[in-house]
């Protein structure tokens, strides 16, 4: 800064027509102010000299840091002042950290993984050479072949008819040939036409069985068996002759055997194109004179009437003999397909061989054919023994009555899929058998529990082999884990799915996709597993810039930039360029924020976030000064605040290296926090008195007109306390009184502990002077009725701070005469000593009972309107009594309880609780009237005078 003359700068002020506070720091910074004065005039403009630091130059988002810091090494300046001004503070108040590992285990990567060994060749082994589960036919063969060889059949000339040939003699007839009797006998000629199409797939072995079957007995002369090609009446080749072309189909003669496979697409319901086609079909035939047979794999419930009248039709697999169906069926196949996907819902795949035992296993009694079509039609076929893939268990609607199946029938449906898939990948069946584990009831799943952890150890064996890949994942096992996750069942058992999560959308999270919104993942696993085994840590921070919060990679060039600019939250060690955010107040998924090697602005978020970075989870919230801190500020030590005790600044830095991040004093003194908040601490010789700091707020003081046990003078209102007060965690001992006033008249003197009694109004008052006198600054007082309730109920709305009711384990009270009809209990009939019983949420002792604190408001009544900052009456006769006593039934020491008695009665029931800093608030007394100098009668006696017009409410309330 130039030199300037005092008169010039008076000039240049004069000319303007106010004077600003950039005015006014010119003036205070002068070349001929000395430092000390510059200092006194900065401190009244609401500024003060930043020691040691450069002046603040603020980088914007997405500066290059490494090169921002060096060109700032060469710029100087002359004067600086520290200028944060920011509203909004953060702080880590939460760390949850990875758990140990154990000794000779890396401490990064998944968790799940850790003392998980990759797979071995012998684990990938099957464990059989060929399906274990034969494949039934759907009907015996024995009692097919009758039907058959009578459908196709036609009848010759056998022995003679000597019946009709005696008839006719008898009447002296000349037969003009000899009669002789008919025989069924193979059709010279005969055609089967099989429907081979995909939709059928899982009856292709029965029908192939039944012609291998028939060319055997009957004999291949005259027999013709094809296969369609697609429509009905469309083209043909003939069975099982792979090399020859499809030609087209010529109907046979009149009179001709015509055997049917095919379901007629009455499994696609009544209106279907393809039932359309084989209907007009049939009707061709009829015109031509053949008549056919239709072995159709269909439940009777699906077969009209317009199909009956052209196709005589047998439903394959239906129990008994086969027989032409001539009317429709009841409606059973619904609830046995509810239960065959019910069964069949942990299958990863299903071939024909398991569809048929399933469906015997549950539908029993049914048409076995009709069921596996209506299961097969459900889904979409594929050119291979496995045209089914499974929904996720979960999805389908027969997985939510799988728990509700007999066990019997549960461990049954495993051993199917074991017995089924013993000869495929072991990745198949481990991964039904977890399956089947997320839905089976747990009693099914405690006698399989063997097979479920080799499943889980397979699946934890496989993520491990996935993790060591990282970053070199073969584009084959990348899109088996995709598809394994897709299709992977909710359960205990399933931690190893962060794993191949992160190995199939690798790329796709790196570049800033969000995670899963899917119970089953855990992003923190997800971002260790996003991590290569043997990456290095880099260090980043987590630091505050106004009201922004910032992440910024730890370099050596930037560290003198960084801490001018930002100020320091938590330290992170990062092994992938990747944090997941999620903001505590906004709605929306959390988002992955990925890094580079410049600064990232992750957002203003006034009501906190979680930062996750595989390693650490950190929860930092946002606030707005505290109400106990004279002044809040950042440096690159973190963050500091200062809290006023008796007279006193004492510094508070927050840690979030803490096993519960907080406030913790700088140094060792009267002033710290625990579980309860801000505290602080003043002695009397050797009796050392803690206070808590209560918050402002608001509350509903008195009590619901539907409170057992309540008054009148209950008023429920709306209070608000828009200033913090400190409040003495216990009631006066008597062990202070006498430190300060050198005597003791309380009646239970057997342990100092015991909080004084026997004391008015008056002589607290006298009391509060000594110990002021004796502790500087204290500015003690009592606190006013609304804080008293305010700081009793600790945030609460029942009768009471512990709940609906109490205990003598609780409060001190009379508890032969409980609250709201509760059990009786121990009346101890005497005062207990303080913090002798448990504490309410704010760290405030027997706020309840044992003795009635007086408080510094006059009695009086209470208003339904709201109130800010309450301080009573400013006249009155009685001072207000609260919370009850030992020598008082369970009613009396409820929250909003209230009393009150002449400032000079005294009693021994009747102690108080000191608030220091109450000095300048406290409300004058009145004039003398409220009985000072009187004579202190004996409890239960009357106050004279007019104190003595007012009485407390006697103990025996009724």
């Amino acid at each position: 800064m130039s030199p300037t003359k005092k008169s010039d700068v008076r000039q240049a002020l004069s000319r303007r027509p106010a004077a600003g506070l950039a005015d006014l720091l010119r003036w205070v910074v002068r070349p001929e102010c000395t430092p000390e004065s510059a200092d006194r005039g900065a401190m009244l403009l609401g500024f003060e000299r930043r020691v040691d630091q450069a002046p603040a130059t603020r980088s914007s988002p997405g500066v290059n840091i490494e090169a921002h810091a060096k060109a700032q090494a060469s710029i100087t300046v002359d004067v600086t002042v520290s200028a944060p001004t920011t509203t909004l503070w953060y702080a880590v108040v939460e760390r949850r950290g990875a758990p140990p590992a154990a000794p000779g285990e890396p401490e990064h990567g998944p968790v799940c993984l850790r003392g998980v060994a990759p797979l071995t060749g012998a684990q990938l082994q099957p464990a059989a050479s060929r399906p274990l589960l034969p494949m039934p036919p759907l009907a015996p063969w024995a009692r097919l072949w009758p039907w058959l060889k009578a459908a196709l059949a036609s009848l010759i000339p056998g022995d003679l008819d000597i019946a009709r040939l005696t008839e006719r003699l008898a009447r002296a007839e000349l037969p003009p040939r000899l009669p002789r009797r008919e025989r069924a006998h193979w059709s010279p000629a005969a055609q089967v036409l099989l429907d081979y199409s995909l939709r059928l797939y899982p009856f292709r072995d029965d029908y192939d069985s039944l012609c291998r079957e028939l060319v055997r007995l009957r004999g291949a002369l005259g027999l013709q068996i094809l296969r369609l090609e697609d429509r009905p009446g469309g083209r043909v080749r003939r069975w099982r002759r792979h090399e020859e072309k499809f030609v087209p189909w010529k109907i046979p003669p009149a009179g001709s055997c015509l055997l049917i496979g095919a379901d007629l697409g009455l499994n696609d319901g009544e209106n279907s194109a393809l039932l359309a086609d084989w209907l007009e079909f049939g009707q061709r035939l009829q015109r031509a004179g053949v008549r056919a047979t239709v072995l159709a794999p269909v439940s009777p419930e699906h077969i009209p009437a317009t199909a009956r009248a052209v196709f005589d039709i047998v439903c394959l697999g239906q129990p008994g003999p086969p027989i032409a169906n001539r009317h429709r069926g009841p409606a059973r196949e619904q609830a046995a397909l509810a239960r065959l996907r019910c069964v069949l819902s942990p299958a990863l795949r299903v071939e024909p061989d398991l569809l048929r035992k399933a469906a015997r296993l549950a539908a029993p009694g049914l048409c076995l054919g009709g069921l596996e079509a209506a299961y097969w039609s459900e889904h979409e076929a594929r050119l291979s023994r496995v045209p089914r893939a499974p929904q996720p268990p979960g999805a389908a609607d027969g997985e939510q009555m799988f728990a509700d199946l007999p066990l019997v029938l549960q461990w049954a449906a495993l051993d199917l899929l074991t017995r089924a898939h013993a000869h495929l990948h072991p990745a198949v069946l481990h991964e039904e058998v977890l399956a089947w584990a997320a839905i089976a009831a747990p009693a099914a799943v405690a006698a399989r529990q063997a097979a479920v952890d080799r499943a889980a150890g397979f699946f934890l064996a496989a993520a491990a082999d996935f993790y060591a890949d990282t970053g070199q994942l073969a584009e084959t096992k990348q899109h088996y884990a995709r598809r394994h996750v897709g299709r992977a069942p909710d359960g205990r058992a399933c931690a190893y799915l962060n794993v191949l999560y992160a190995a199939a959308w690798r790329e796709e999270l790196l570049g800033g996709a969000a995670m899963p919104a899917d119970p089953r993942f855990d992003s923190q696993e997800i971002l260790s597993a996003l991590s290569a085994p043997g990456a290095r840590p880099q260090t980043w921070r987590l630091a505050q810039s106004g009201e922004a919060l910032w992440l910024l990679p730890r370099m050596a060039e930037s560290q003198a930039l960084w801490q001018r600019d930002y100020s320091p939250l938590a330290e992170l060690e990062l092994r992938v360029p990747l944090v997941e955010v999620e903001s505590l107040a906004a709605a929306g998924r959390p988002r992955n924020v990925p890094l580079a090697r410049e600064p990232v602005n992750i957002g203003s978020p006034a009501g906190g976030l979680w930062l996750r970075t595989g390693r650490d989870a950190l929860r930092v919230g946002g606030f707005s000064r505290p109400s106990w801190a004279k002044r809040i500020w950042r440096d690159a030590g973190g963050l500091h605040a200062c809290v006023l005790w008796c007279g006193q600044e004492h510094e508070l830095v927050w840690r979030e290296d803490m096993a519960m991040p907080g406030w913790q004093a700088l140094q060792a003194g009267p002033v710290g926090f625990d579980r309860f908040g801000l505290y602080a601490e003043f002695s009397v010789g050797k009796v050392v008195q803690r206070c808590r700091w209560m918050a402002p707020g608001s509350f509903r003081m008195g009590s619901p007109p539907d409170e057992d046990g309540r008054d009148n003078d209950e008023t429920l209102h709306e209070v608000t306390l828009t200033r913090g007060y400190w409040l003495a965690d216990t009631a006066c001992t008597q062990a202070l009184w006498l430190g300060a006033m050198g005597n003791n008249r309380s009646s239970f003197q057997d342990d100092p502990r015991n909080p004084v009694e026997r004391v008015s109004w008056l002589e607290v008052q006298k009391f509060l002077g000594e110990l002021n006198t004796l502790v500087p600054g204290l500015g003690a007082g009592l606190p006013t009725e609304a804080q008293w309730e305010y700081a009793c109920r600790a945030g609460t709305q029942t009768p009471f701070s512990f709940g609906g009711n109490i205990t003598p384990d609780q409060v001190n009270y009379d508890g032969s005469r409980p609250y709201a009809g509760a059990s009786k209990g121990e009346y101890r009939q005497k005062t207990v000593p303080v913090a002798s019983l448990p504490p309410n949420d704010w760290g405030l002792y027997e706020m309840h009972g044992n003795v009635w604190e007086w408080c510094a408001d006059w009695y009086g009544d209470l208003s339904a309107n709201p109130a800010t900052d309450p301080a009573g009456p400013a006249e009155g006769a009685r001072r207000v009594l609260r919370g009850g006593a030992w020598y008082y039934y369970g009613r009396s020491c409820r929250s909003a309880c209230r009393s009150g008695d002449g400032p000079g009665y005294r009693s021994h029931d009747i102690g108080f609780r000191l608030a220091p800093g109450q000095t300048q608030q406290a409300r004058q007394a009145g004039p003398r009237a409220d009985g000072q100098g009187q004579a202190e009668p004996e409890p239960g006696q009357a106050a004279g005078g007019p104190a003595g017009q007012a009485r407390r409410r006697p103990k025996k309330e009724g």
